[in-house]
């Protein structure tokens, strides 16, 4: 599904609800993509293993969600501003 919404965007970009709409199916095909990303975790390791394997994808998850809204925070205008004030 988020190729498909990739795809739609490089080839009709023409009208702004044409990002809208790619948008929604990205962001519908990352949500089904997470949610089925457990499930395939606890699936490839052993059984005495599924416990830490479901944490390893939490962390992993909740640093890849900071690690993404701090780089968009700090490429702010505004956060660079309060950044230098003394």
């Amino acid at each position: 599904m988020s190729a498909v919404a990739c795809g739609w965007l490089a080839v009709t970009s023409r009208h702004p609800y044409d990002m809208l709409l790619c948008s929604t199916l990205l962001g519908v095909g990352i949500g089904l993509a997470f949610a089925a990303l457990g499930n395939l975790i606890v699936q490839a390791v052993p059984a005495h293993q599924a416990g830490v394997a479901s944490g390893m994808n939490t962390v992993l998850r909740t640093l890849g969600g900071h690690w993404e809204a701090s780089s968009r925070r700090r490429s702010s205008p505004r956060a660079r501003w309060t950044a230098c004030r003394p």
